[in-house]
């Protein structure tokens, strides 16, 4: 590995802007803790359905929602000078998803089915203006931060992030407990309210960004000229193609992830309460290990960051491979039902660690492959093309129903194997 050379500090604008995203971010990650699609909204709707399938299915609702709009927000912002406005357009329905979803755990408690529907449609509307304001984000992000300091600048994120996540899930876990002093279904709505203020304050903070001013097309291109601008990348850019079927086999090796949650609940009978420590410990880890993230991206670049994280990631689908195996027999079942907690945690620990690293490396790698007027349609297209990627939990919580835990856990066990071997291909993109 050779490292990069040093690079000038920010000026007082860009400090004022990296200040502000880091804020932004660091809040943002605070909020979803309170509201984790993959642990204390999966506790509930597992504890609302007692099924897996529809486990899988919240997480890739929540997960799609956030991909499909890329291309059509790509091409109408494509040739727009300001990009802010529209991210400033998508706030509203965020947060008046989540504010439907609070009314909807005081209102539909006693009606599972229809709380699980409502809660799947609220997060589908959310991560739905989630999607519409991202290219706009990462646009504004891109031109207000210089490329040497991104990788940086997402780690502060994260960190501050985790740790404020950190607290919001110990927060989370005592609200959710046997002797918590607020009842079902208060308690979740107390959980989603938290989660507002922060995302709202994190709204907030990044509207107050100065965004600069790039070259852009001069004119809105028609969406067919636009779409195969889009597949041209393909044929055009090695690495493109590469980034996208790392993504495939990285989605297909992270899908069993949203059934550890049901799996300490049907075999070790965990309580809904350990969902709370699950979001803390994330949002810990991933706080902490975005710092490593971030100097090894800084200082080597992202290609090493997809590597040594996806490494990384090959651990925790392989431990819980042999969890459930050791748990088939009678005298290894009764001692990790006794110390599987501290096993999930190691685990959940690993895994976000290793997540945080590839999240980090996909973003700044897309950013710096793409040219200023042409970036739209880079994010664009990779983010439509990977949509149909989140439907991976859902096939995971399927085959957990046709198979077993087992089976599904060693599937993705070969499938980072595979994600690692396509990032030993990529190359890298200097700024």
């Amino acid at each position: 590995m050779r490292a990069r050379p040093t690079h000038a500090p920010l000026n007082a604008e860009q400090r004022r802007n990296y200040l502000l995203t880091v804020a932004n971010g660091s809040l943002v990650m605070m909020g979803f803790t309170f509201i984790a699609f993959d642990s204390i909204l999966a506790g509930l709707a597992y504890e609302l359905t007692e099924s897996t399938l529809c486990v899988g299915l919240l997480v890739t609702g929540a997960s799609i929602g956030w991909l499909w709009p890329q291309l059509l927000v790509g091409n109408r912002i494509e040739h727009r000078e300001r990009k802010m406005p529209l991210y400033r357009a998508t706030i509203s329905a965020r947060l008046g998803a989540m504010a439907v979803m609070l009314v909807a755990v005081l209102v539909l408690s006693g009606a599972p089915a229809l709380l699980y529907g409502t809660i799947l449609v609220c997060a589908i509307v959310m991560s739905s203006a989630g999607g519409v304001c991202s290219i706009p984000f990462m646009d504004i992000v891109a031109k207000a931060i210089p490329a040497e300091h991104r990788s940086m600048l997402f780690a502060w994120r994260r960190l501050l992030g985790g740790l404020l996540g950190f607290f919001a899930g110990l927060i989370a876990a005592r609200v959710l407990s046997d002797n918590s002093p607020v009842a079902y279904p208060y308690n979740y709505a107390v959980i989603i309210g938290c989660g507002m203020v922060g995302m709202g304050v994190a709204y907030f903070s990044f509207t107050r960004v100065r965004e600069p001013i790039e070259p852009v097309e001069s004119k809105p291109r028609p969406f067919t000229e636009f779409l195969r601008g889009g597949f041209a990348l393909f044929a055009e850019d090695r690495d493109f193609r590469l980034l996208y079927f790392f993504r495939v086999f990285h989605s297909l090796g992270l899908m069993s992830q949203i059934l550890l949650v049901p799996f300490v609940m049907d075999v070790f009978g965990a309580h809904v309460e350990t969902t709370g420590l699950f979001a803390a410990t994330m949002a810990l880890a991933g706080g902490l290990s975005s710092m490593v993230w971030g100097r090894i991206s800084k200082r080597f670049g992202e290609v090493w960051t997809f590597r040594v994280a996806t490494a990384l990631l090959v651990l925790t689908p392989l431990s819980m491979l042999t969890m459930a195996v050791l748990a088939g027999h009678e005298v290894t079942r009764t001692w990790i039902a006794a110390h599987y907690l501290w096993v999930c945690l190691f685990l959940l620990a690993a895994y976000t660690g290793g997540r945080c690293g590839t999240d980090m490396a996909n973003m700044v790698y897309l950013m710096s492959m793409a040219p200023s007027e042409k970036r739209p349609i880079y994010m664009a297209m990779m983010n439509t093309l990977s949509a149909p990627l989140v439907l991976f939990p859902t096939l995971a919580g399927g085959l957990v129903a046709l198979t077993s835990y087992g089976a599904t856990f060693a599937v993705s066990c070969v499938c980072l194997v595979l994600a690692l071997a396509v990032a030993f291909g990529m190359s890298h993109r200097r700024i």
